[in-house]
């Protein structure tokens, strides 16, 4: 996002953060030819930046991993300007947006699921945005829905090897949910079989949610 702001915008400055070192290290390197580009590694919820200083704050896929999401929204509001923009991009209701999807599947998926929600991460958190902006005290809210991925037909190799990649991120949660490494191998390949069925469709979305600070 800020690397695309920094192309349309020659005067604007923007300052990108993550948690992880390494994630900011990897930016860094992409981004050494765009000065305008100011890298911090920082807790959304507590980020250390100056109150009122920016004309728009946008964080993405970061929400869903936050039990206490309400912290990080007014951090985020916190520190931008009166008349700026906030904006939150999260995904929502991952993996359920299927046809066909067999009923195995669909509880296979729904095991993850409540797994991940003993840990604070919220599938659903893109359609909870509107209504924490709303009682944040944020005016003009809006909701844009957005494709994360659309596959009529078999999944082109790229997103299955996504799917293959989250399942492995997965597998110290998802395991003990299904009883043994066997099990949760069998829905995961079940599941990246039903993406590649060329008769299914298969798909997912991004919920965006942007309001002003008054």
């Amino acid at each position: 996002v800020g690397s695309e702001m920094c192309k349309r915008q020659a005067l604007v400055h923007v300052h990108p953060g993550d948690v992880h070192e390494g994630r900011i290290a990897e930016a860094q390197a992409r981004n050494r030819h765009r000065p305008q580009l100011t890298f911090l590694q920082a807790d959304v919820r507590a980020t250390g930046l100056p109150e009122n200083a920016f004309d728009y704050v946008w964080s993405q896929y970061v929400f869903e991993y936050l039990p206490d999401r309400q912290v990080a929204l007014a951090e985020l509001i916190r520190v931008t300007r009166p008349g700026g923009r906030v904006v939150v991009s999260d995904i929502d209701g991952l993996g359920f947006q299927n046809w066909p999807f067999p009923e195995h599947l669909r509880q296979g998926t729904q095991r993850i699921v409540e797994a991940l929600e003993a840990r604070g991460f919220d599938l659903y958190v893109g359609r909870k945005m509107f209504s924490d902006f709303r009682r944040a005290g944020l005016k003009d809210v809006r909701v844009h829905l957005v494709p994360f991925y659309m596959a009529p037909g078999a999944a082109e190799t790229r997103l299955l090897r996504d799917w293959e990649t989250r399942f492995e991120a997965l597998a110290p949660v998802a395991v003990p949910a299904f009883g043994s490494p066997e099990a949760y191998r069998a829905h995961c390949e079940g599941f990246l079989s039903m993406l590649a069925d060329p008769e299914g469709l298969k798909y997912a979305v991004t919920l965006v949610t942007e309001g002003t600070k008054t």
